[in-house]
This record gives C-alpha cells, sequence and structure tokens, in this order.
C-alpha cells in the first residue's frame, strides 16, 4: 500500500484491537457523563466546526473562548446557513455567552490577563470574498455580550483565509498570509508584534521573513526561524535551519547558550516545540519522510521518544513496519507532565522526571479533533464539537 494517507487510515483501524505496552490506560472519571448545565446551553447553541480555534488559559481551568458556526444565537435568525460565533464558556460557573461576530476568517483567539478575549480577522462579513486587504483586531470585555473593534492594520497583499498567534507574555507574535489563488501565485507573509493592551496602535512590524516557534520567559523573547523567500507557489526547499531570538520591541537578541546547544541539535526545519514553565523543551520533528520522534531536553540531557512502528499493512514478507504520528501537545502548568497525540486518536500522559507513561486513552470523537489539556498533574479534559465533556484522572 504505497499511499501514505490510506496506511494511516488503516492502521488507525487496527489499533482498536492492540494494547499500549507499559501504559496504563485510564477510564473517565465517576460522574463524567453526567451532562451540566453549560453542556446545555452550549448544545442549544447548535454550534458547529470542525477543528474550530480555541483558547483555554492555563490559569484558569474549564474557562474556554472558541470561534463556531451557531444557528440559535440572539437575534435574527437565519436557520439554513448560521452565524460566525464566539462562544465563551465558564464550566466552573456554568455560564455560556454567544456573540455574533464580523469576522469570518479568524484566529488568534485568546483570553487577556483581565479576562477580555481577543481575535484576529483577515476577512469580515460584508466585504467581497477573499479581497480583504488589512488584518482587524476585535475584543469581548468581560461580562458584556457584544464585539468591539480594536483597529486593523493595512496589509500589501489580499488577506488568505485564518490568522495565526503565538502567544508571549509581553507581547503576541501575529502572523497573516496572503490569498493563493492558483499554484503559482507567490507565497507571502506578514508579521506582527502586537500587544493586547493596543493590539495595532503600536503594532511592530517584522521586516524578515520567519517562521515563529516559540516564546521564551526567561529571555523574554521569541525564537523564530529565518525562512527562505519563494517566489511562486510551490514549497520551500528545505534547508539546514537558521534560528534566532525577536524581543517585543523587534530587536534581534541573542539566545542563551544552553537553549542555544538544545536549538542546534534539532535539524529538522518543520520541527514544532514546547517549553514547559521550568525550561525543559519538547520537539516534536521528522527524521525522515513519515517517520517522526519526539526529543526531550532536561537540563544537559536529551532523550527521545520513538513513533509506534506497526505492521498493519503487511500481506506478505518481507515486511517494513509502518511508523505511526506523534505530536508533543502540552506541558501541564507545574512542567513534571506532558501529554503526546499519537496516531491521531490516542493520548499518553508522560512524567517528566522519568519519561514514564501515567496514563493513556484513546479519543471520544476523536474525527471532531477534540481539544485536549491538562487540568492539574492529575487530571485532564477532552472537549469535543458537540459539547462532550470528558475528564481523567490517575
Amino acid at each position: 500500500m504505497k499511499n501514505p494517507i490510506a496506511r494511516i487510515a488503516l492502521a488507525i483501524l487496527l489499533l482498536g484491537t492492540l494494547g499500549c505496552s507499559g501504559c496504563r490506560s485510564v477510564p473517565p472519571m465517576p460522574g463524567a457523563t453526567q451532562v451540566a448545565a453549560w453542556q446545555k446551553a452550549y448544545r442549544a447553541l447548535k454550534c458547529w466546526n470542525p477543528r474550530g480555534l480555541y483558547d483555554m488559559p492555563s490559569t484558569e481551568p474549564l474557562l474556554f473562548a472558541m470561534t463556531r458556526i451557531c444557528l440559535k444565537v440572539p437575534g435574527p435568525q437565519d436557520p439554513e446557513k448560521g452565524y460566525q460565533t464566539l462562544v465563551a464558556i465558564d464550566a466552573a460557573r456554568n455560564e455560556v455567552r454567544a456573540v455574533r461576530m464580523k469576522s469570518v476568517y479568524s484566529g488568534g483567539v485568546h483570553y487577556t490577563g483581565s479576562g477580555d478575549i481577543i481575535w484576529y480577522s483577515s476577512g469580515n462579513t460584508g466585504e467581497a470574498a477573499l479581497t480583504q486587504r488589512y488584518v482587524e483586531a476585535f475584543t469581548l470585555r468581560k461580562a458584556e455580550n457584544q464585539e468591539v473593534s480594536l483597529g486593523r492594520i493595512e496589509l500589501p497583499f489580499v488577506a488568505g483565509p485564518g490568522v495565526w498567534s503565538l502567544r508571549g507574555e509581553d507581547c503576541n507574535l501575529l502572523s497573516v498570509s496572503n490569498y493563493l489563488k492558483d499554484n503559482h501565485t507567490p507565497r507571502l507573509s506578514e508579521h506582527f508584534l502586537v500587544s493586547d493592551s493596543a493590539p495595532f496602535t503600536g503594532a511592530r512590524r517584522v521586516e524578515q521573513r520567519i517562521r515563529p516557534l516559540f516564546w521564551n520567559p526567561a529571555g523574554r523573547y521569541f525564537v523564530v526561524q529565518r525562512e527562505a523567500a519563494v517566489q511562486d507557489g510551490t514549497a520551500a526547499p528545505r534547508a539546514r535551519a537558521d534560528r534566532f531570538a525577536l524581543d517585543c520591541g523587534g530587536r534581534e537578541v541573542p539566545i542563551e547558550a544552553p537553549l542555544k546547544a538544545r536549538l542546534s541539535q534539532v535539524q529538522d526545519p518543520g520541527a514544532r516545540f514546547l517549553l514547559s514553565s521550568r525550561g525543559d523543551l519538547l520537539v516534536t520533528a521528522e527524521r525522515s519522510e513519515m517517520s517522526w520522534q519526539i526529543l526531550v531536553f532536561r537540563g544537559e540531557a536529551v532523550d527521545v521518544i520513538p513513533a509506534r512502528e506497526i505492521y498493519g499493512d503487511c500481506h506478505e514478507l518481507p515486511c517494513e513496519p509502518f511508523e505511526l504520528p506523534l505530536d508533543a501537545v502540552a506541558w501541564s502548568k507545574s512542567g513534571e507532565h506532558f501529554m503526546v497525540d499519537t496516531s491521531f486518536n490516542e493520548v499518553r500522559v508522560y512524567r517528566t522526571s522519568d519519561l514514564k507513561i501515567v496514563a493513556n486513552w484513546k479519543m471520544k470523537d476523536w474525527g471532531d479533533f477534540p481539544a485536549h489539556g491538562f487540568l492539574s498533574d492529575r487530571a485532564a479534559f477532552e472537549l469535543s464539537k458537540h459539547s462532550r465533556m470528558t475528564f481523567y484522572e490517575w
């Protein structure tokens, strides 16, 4: 079977009959099947959106913000198409707010330190489809039910659908790309350093072509990667990664020697990084095509979590094993545990000190790409687009 997508699909089906050696499979917490008042209120909105944008601040467990298309929101009804809606859920207080959005293509939704919600738009209602040449910021103030524009930044190109933002403690790194009308359209992008207090008033444009990687709180800067210019719609050839740091003033600053040494060991230019609250680093990287691994940097040590091998698509010998994809997705707030997705439908929790798997479970409604993360070092949540909330503890 040469089609890699087909191989992955078959492998997922076969995993239903396979166990995880050394894993502790944890069932949902007692009472997790009960439907809370906020879930009933959310379901009544009749929202949908596959893999929609969502934010859960780590300082406030069970507080969510997400963009959805909803049929039943306050105001005149249009049951056929629905409305772009920002949904804010405080599960601890059983509160749900649903507010119609001007934005059609949005990204970077997040809570601020004061409890407001901010997001960015590269396409608004009322604009001709895919003609917008600016990005706009919006906010929903705490305890209010109407969005407010925070201003816009003009772009030198027609914005493509969606905006992406990397969160920092002092500022955010906002990225927006152009609309690709065909395979020959040049790939363009703009990056801005923006604050939550005045998102676009004091925005600083990043002049270099970059790929944002992660925020380093110890140094108060973003680690980014220099990208080669691309003249047409084809992907840039992969080369050795050139990484450096930018502070919130847009200045290039030095990376501390220990972190620089870690980065030098990661050759994959497409690697994804997660830094813990105590400075440990997870890196999801490709070893070769269709072959993944996670590098775990703790102090001066580096360990490797390899992908699982499966012989599921082998019908005759000799047979080559197939590696299931894996991805590091979250640290606990303390940094004592981290979470890994594997094979698209399984979650594992590792203890940082010895890399032991302390819990694992199969996602419910995994085809919905459910949001999931830590509630503490002993519990996790999983939220599907149908408002199914499942809790796990170990």
